[in-house]
């Protein structure tokens, strides 16, 4: 995911704060990886009338994986033939 903020402040002060971002939201088990992303990776997409332009960052977030998703990427495979897995019941 990217995430785009405007913090509109002096420079220090907006330094300050960008790191708090990303320094907080490394600590959030839903990511896996937080970083700020360099001007030469980053497409703006938020309106140019909107953001100013030394005030405009932009940060990648990759979600860390969970057993849910874990589990999505392995294929189902039926059982034999004629075997019905133990924890299943048939229709009567």
């Amino acid at each position: 995911m990217i995430a785009e903020l405007c913090v509109p402040a002096d420079a220090d002060a907006a330094r300050s704060t960008l790191s708090l971002v990303v320094n907080s939201l490394k600590k959030a088990p839903v990511f896996a990886r937080v970083d700020l992303l360099s001007e030469d990776l980053r497409r703006s997409l938020a309106d140019p009338k909107v953001v100013l332009p030394e005030r405009h960052f932009a940060l990648a977030l990759d979600f860390a994986t969970t057993e849910f998703q874990a589990g999505a990427g392995k294929k189902f495979r039926p059982p034999p033939h004629g075997r019905l897995p133990t924890n299943t019941v048939p229709n009567p």
